[in-house]
């Protein structure tokens, strides 16, 4: 009697992702108290300690140490460019101002004969050209702001002006300070400096500890007891908006006019994602007061506290369903998209022995799903994660990974048990935790009824005493969809994914094969020629890997026609799959 191998589908649905993202603790490999973070570009940055600054050109992997003084505490750091910046500091005896000219590698100290330490200092910077030269500076004890025009050489004093708590101008012309004066806490300058005008933002007897303004209309302040308020006429007016807490915060920073962080005492982290309509509070269980918080690039960001505390947080997109397009039985990946204008593009990676390799690239207003046609879901199970792309090019870290389930063939014949064996899906984040296994049977595929269930303990399920053949499919009840969204054409929304069937040939050139990309000879004896010269894509990399999934040749920026040497390859079936904006695979066989 021969055996009588069963068509099996597995349907399986997980719960709803959103790009959530996930908070690392960074060692500096000191006990230092860090007072300020800045990040020129996504890969380079620094950070202000006490008597140190701390120095990164690997996105923070690795850090650097420089020391800036021995006898100085740091108060505050600005830069006005990615080489040119300025450090104060103070002890009980004088104010101190350092300067770097090569991003903060070595510094100089500038000498100023003031009695007291400094509190800011700011250079101003405009938006089309830097200037190093003009700045503004507050000293401790009431004393008046200062400015300079040399760079830090020679200091003149606002004399009807009084110590401020913060310094920030938006462009040349156009600045703010923070201040205690009797009556007003804030004042603003629309000619450089040479003139203020007292501004009351809330209660004029209360003081705030930082300002921030995004571009010329849109600010923000923060300060004691959790306050802050909000302009969006470029100072005229403003608004307090509600956080719901009572801790002081220290600094205030958004990324556009929706995002925003707050951070202070008690390890006090606020997060907006509406502009500051609406702050909710984020706990890390950490107790540091917290002093600085900044963005790198579009897709990180950095959180420093007093106690030598240093937090991560990478942005990452996240893959909301693998499953299997029927239509060409490939592995098909959706995503939800984030409500956002930092993203371009998304790049969608697979593991490919061991490492990661991008397949394809979907443009961001493009329906967020893609089809990888160099899969092979009957043979392995493949584990795919997604990435994003700025409009610089700059690539956000590796979303955590999603695994499709690889389906075992069914075991057993007509008048016996038959025996379903299958993999759990796997997601990296372990977010999808299934109850139940639901067990659809049917004569054919399309009348398939639920036949009995399983705890989601196990991945086996005997069927007793079949008389005839039947088709099989394993359904995981999900509480909400995943929705793929085109910015033109609307949504998609698919609740549950489908695994391999028990069929394990791989796709061949001849079953889909539109762009007429030729390999030959095939089957391969010395060596073969890959020509795609008709396929529209740009090919980054081809590869062959044997059926197992092993890399066993990688040709990095192929030419057109490219010549495959046998070599030490021994005979079997291997996959020859081109890599770049999208993805193709073919079948090569070597005799």
């Amino acid at each position: 009697m021969k055996t009588k191998y069963m068509l099996i589908f597995l349907v399986i649905g997980f719960s709803n992702l959103s790009a959530q993202t996930e908070w690392k603790e960074i060692d500096l490999g000191n006990t230092d108290g860090y007072k300020m973070v800045k990040f020129f570009n996504v890969n380079e940055g620094i950070i202000m300690g006490t008597n140190n600054v701390y120095l990164t050109s690997d996105r923070g992997k690795t850090w650097t140490e420089v020391n800036v003084t021995m006898g100085a505490t740091l108060t505050d750091m600005h830069f006005v460019d990615e080489n040119i910046g300025y450090i104060s500091g103070g002890s009980v005896i004088a104010g101190n101002l350092f300067k770097t000219t090569d991003g903060g590698q070595t510094w100089s100290e500038i000498d100023f004969s003031a009695n007291t330490g400094w509190l800011e200092v700011w250079f101003i910077d405009n938006i089309w050209f830097i200037n190093e030269n003009k700045g503004f500076a507050s000293i401790s004890s009431n004393k008046p702001m200062y400015v300079t025009y040399d760079g830090g050489l020679t200091w003149t004093s606002l004399s009807n002006y009084q110590y401020s708590s913060d310094i920030e101008f938006i462009d040349e012309n156009n600045g703010w300070v923070l201040t205690n004066e009797t009556g007003m806490n804030a004042a603003y300058t629309t000619n450089g400096g040479a003139t203020w005008t007292p501004k009351s933002i809330g209660d004029p007897e209360s003081g705030f500890a930082d300002i921030f303004f995004l571009d010329s209309q849109n600010g923000w302040v923060c300060g004691g007891s959790g306050r802050v308020f909000k302009t969006t006429d470029g100072g005229a007016t403003w608004n307090q908006q509600e956080t719901y807490t009572s801790e002081g915060l220290s600094r205030i920073r958004f990324k556009n006019t929706s995002e925003g962080y707050a951070v202070g005492g008690n390890g006090k982290i606020l997060y907006t994602i509406n502009g500051g309509d609406s702050w909710y509070s984020l706990n890390l269980g950490i107790t540091d007061w917290l002093t600085d918080v900044c963005f790198s690039g579009d897709f990180d960001m950095w959180i420093v506290g007093e106690s030598g505390i240093c937090l991560n947080r990478p942005q990452v997109e996240e893959i909301c369903l693998v499953t299997v397009d029927p239509t060409y039985n490939k592995n098909m990946i959706i995503w939800e998209k984030r409500q956002t204008s930092d993203i371009v593009s998304y790049n969608v990676n697979k593991l490919i022995s061991g490492n990661y390799y991008s397949i394809g690239t979907v443009a961001y207003d493009d329906m967020s799903t893609f089809i990888d046609y160099t899969s092979n879901p009957g043979v392995t199970a493949e584990r795919y994660s997604l990435s994003a792309v700025d409009a610089e090019g700059v690539t956000s870290f590796n979303g955590p990974y999603h695994q499709t389930i690889n389906l075992g063939i069914s075991l057993g014949v007509p008048a016996t048990n038959i025996t379903l064996n299958w993999i759990d899906y796997e997601d990296e984040k372990g977010a999808f935790q299934p109850s139940w296994y639901y067990i659809y049977r049917g004569a054919n595929m399309s009348d398939m009824v639920l036949h009995d269930s399983v705890t989601a303990v196990y991945t086996s399920y005997n069927d007793l005493n079949v008389f005839s053949p039947y088709y099989y499919r394993i359904l995981v009840s999900k509480d909400a969809v995943c929705v793929a969204s085109d910015n033109s054409k609307g949504t998609f929304e698919l609740g549950s994914s489908l695994s391999n069937t028990d069929q394990n040939e791989a796709e061949s050139i001849t079953e889909y094969n539109p762009y007429d990309i030729k390999l030959y000879p095939n089957p391969m004896i010395e060596s073969s020629q890959l020509d795609y010269s008709s396929y529209p894509q740009k090919v980054d990399n081809v590869i062959i890997t044997d059926i197992s999934g092993k890399l066993v040749r990688h040709y990095p920026k192929p030419e057109k026609i490219l010549t495959i040497e046998r070599g030490e390859l021994p005979a079997g079936k291997y996959i020859v799959s081109l890599l770049g904006e999208k993805a193709y695979q073919i079948q090569l066989i070597i005799n």
